[in-house]
């Protein structure tokens, strides 16, 4: 027969429990004692030091009332010695008193701390502060390993067991209430904190290891010691105390999870729990509460995501999803409609809000729920909106940023509506339609920030031009020429609005309009040598080889679009066309001597110098007109 764990003679057993109140009771209660004699020790010290009121300071000199006297009697009988009557003497006018300006007692914070006030605020906060999280956790490993140890030598039954638990923690909580009254602020606090801890610990022991009641029931134990601990942090306005209360708070599914779906649970009670902490972020202005808040609870979220989440269960998810966001975005926008500004965490978590919201929509709905996924993008966007038109006037320089920030946001989701519908060339189409008209909205109010999503749109639908494949059965007529001519008038159409709009401003804006001209040529001559590539590749005429013919149409395109773009460069007066000219003329001229030249056959050499020679003696006589153009005017112009 194999023995009973646990002692068996019962000193050792009256030994642990006088051991485990000396550390729970006694240590703690000898500690304050002695803390707080040596505060009237220190206090009687200063007190001892410091003269009484009304006393005289010691003389340091003989008076000056007794000297002069003295002086007066030997001044007397000299005079008397000499015959000489002595001459009455005026009294001095007695000068006003000097009215001096009260002394100012300065309290003994605002006075600079000498170095050894300052050792000593260290050792403050040593002693107090970090001894008393160290005593803390002393404490929470002692009563655990206490516990531990009577409940493996059965000195209780399980029920008995949860029941000290409960009472210690209660004891503990109701102790450091009384701490506090005394003016332990700081030592009490950390002493609630350790009788919540024992009080969850207890619950759950109850409901893990001697399953004496069911998962609701502990649930109900954990979530009213929170709600205990919610009020006990409100009425001492104790932060330390809100952050133990938001820990446990949270930590309270982990500790009951039992590897099961309850979604309708775990949101419910987390969606119930953030609104509290919320509310009181708006009641006691704790910035801190509603991003620690905002992480847990969309950490609860996609961890449950990933491991339980089914398609069948889509609309108790997206109801659950939404509900999170419109929590979280409710606050921050009825402080900016209240005040017409956001603090700087507050902007972080709208934003941090909406991005994990837009996520959550689009792992939910897409790709078999698009039309959906459009439509919620779309209403967030319109939603951000009318609330930059509800803020207050008189627009202040905050106001202006606010607005701003709800812009760009409605433009994220409105942008992000794109692709959800649509795909291949016509998300091309619709990005570079919006880019242009986001570049031409901040063109007309002069924001530049509102113009560089519209350039960065822009710039996407131009990335995806280069690499997209899209079919062109025909020859300009066809998806690839549409895509690329809306593209292009998408770029002349935000180069024409950068440029009226950015006349007065650094060199750099203005170099963007450059840059989206320069955009308008290139593409122009890309799709076109897309489309005369194919036209020659499918043309079949006997004795016509494809490969040679393609190459021979590319050089008279590109001469003939060059020549082009000098004679619109000369008609515009614009130096930018004309040197995209002379630099695709140069490329030109290369491919033909070192390409064409060597590899092409003759009849199609022919015809590439002849082109080439042609538009290039136009191009010069156009330039030594122009050239005589401008010095007959200057001789004119220079005649009386």
């Amino acid at each position: 027969m194999q023995e009973e764990a646990g002692p068996r003679n019962p000193i050792d057993a009256t030994l642990l429990i006088a051991l485990f109140l000396l550390l729970l009771v006694a240590l703690p209660a000898l500690a304050v004692y002695a803390s707080s004699r040596i505060r009237r020790l220190e206090i009687v010290k200063r007190a001892s030091e410091i003269p009484p009121p009304g006393s005289t300071p010691p003389p340091i000199v003989p008076t000056l009332e007794a000297r002069l006297s003295a002086f007066e009697q030997r001044l007397a009988a000299l005079e008397a010695k000499a015959g000489v009557a002595p001459q009455p003497v005026a009294p001095a006018p007695i000068p006003p008193p000097i009215r001096r300006p009260p002394a100012v007692l300065l309290p003994e914070a605002s006075l600079p701390a000498p170095a050894s006030a300052r050792g000593s605020d260290l050792e403050k906060i040593v002693a107090e502060r970090w001894l008393n999280y160290l005593g803390i956790i002393a404490m929470l490993f002692a009563t655990a390993f206490f516990i531990k140890y009577a409940f493996d030598s059965r000195w209780v039954g399980p029920r008995g067991r949860v029941a000290v638990g409960l009472l210690c923690g209660s004891l503990i909580v109701l102790w450091s209430d009384r701490l506090r009254r005394r003016g332990y602020g700081y030592f009490s606090e950390g002493i609630a904190g350790l009788g919540a801890s024992v009080l969850y610990l207890s619950v759950w022991g109850g409901w893990h290891y001697y399953r004496m009641f069911p998962t609701g029931v502990a649930l109900a134990g954990m979530i009213v010691v929170t709600a205990a601990m919610a009020a006990i942090t409100i009425g001492r306005d104790s932060q330390r105390l809100a952050f133990l209360t938001l820990a446990g708070g949270f930590v309270t599914p982990l500790l009951l999870s039992t590897g099961r779906n309850h979604e309708i649970v775990l949101f419910t009670y987390t969606g119930v729990l953030a609104a509290a902490m919320l509310g009181l972020e708006r009641l006691r202005q704790w910035r801190w509460l509603p991003p620690l808040t905002f992480l847990a609870a969309e950490a609860y979220f996609w961890t449950w995501y990933a491991a339980s989440y089914r398609p069948e269960k889509l609309g108790l998810t997206l109801f659950f999803a939404t509900g999170f966001f419109l929590l979280f975005a409710v606050l921050p926008h009825v402080e900016s409609r209240r005040k017409g500004r956001l603090a700087g965490m507050e902007i972080l978590v709208a934003v941090a809000n909406l991005f994990c919201y837009l996520a959550a929509l689009r792992e939910l709905l897409w790709p078999d729920h698009r039309w959906l996924l459009t439509a919620a993008y779309l209403l967030l966007g319109a939603a951000h909106l009318a609330v930059e038109k509800s803020l207050p006037q008189p627009l202040s320089g905050e106001t202006r940023s606010l607005r701003r920030l709800l812009v760009a946001l409605s433009l994220i989701c409105i942008s992000l509506a794109i692709p959800a519908r649509l795909d291949h060339a016509w998300l091309t189409m619709a990005w570079a339609i919006e880019g242009a008209v986001i570049v031409w909205l901040g063109a007309r109010i002069v924001s530049w920030r509102l113009r560089a999503p519209g350039l960065l749109l822009l710039g996407v639908a131009a990335i995806r031009l280069l690499f997209l494949e899209i079919p062109a059965p025909h020859f300009l007529w066809n998806l690839r020429f549409f895509t690329f001519a809306v593209a292009v008038a998408c770029f002349a159409i935000s180069a024409k609005a950068l440029v009226e709009s950015t006349r007065d401003t650094p060199a750099h804006e203005r170099n963007l309009a450059a840059l989206l001209l320069v955009a308008v040529s290139g593409y122009s001559l890309l799709e076109l040598s897309l489309e005369f590539w194919d036209l020659f590749g499918r043309i079949q005429v006997p004795g016509m080889e494809h490969w040679p013919a393609q190459q021979m149409a590319l050089s008279v395109l590109w001469t003939i679009f060059a020549a082009a773009l000098v004679i619109a460069g000369m008609a515009r007066k614009s130096a930018l066309l004309r040197w995209q000219a002379l630099a695709l003329f140069a490329l030109v001229v290369g491919k033909v001597f070192l390409y064409d030249l060597s590899s092409l056959q003759r009849f199609y050499r022919i015809l590439s110098f002849l082109v080439l020679g042609v538009l290039l003696l136009g191009v010069s006589f156009l330039y030594q007109r122009r050239a005589m153009g401008h010095k007959s005017g200057k001789e004119t112009g220079a005649q009386p």
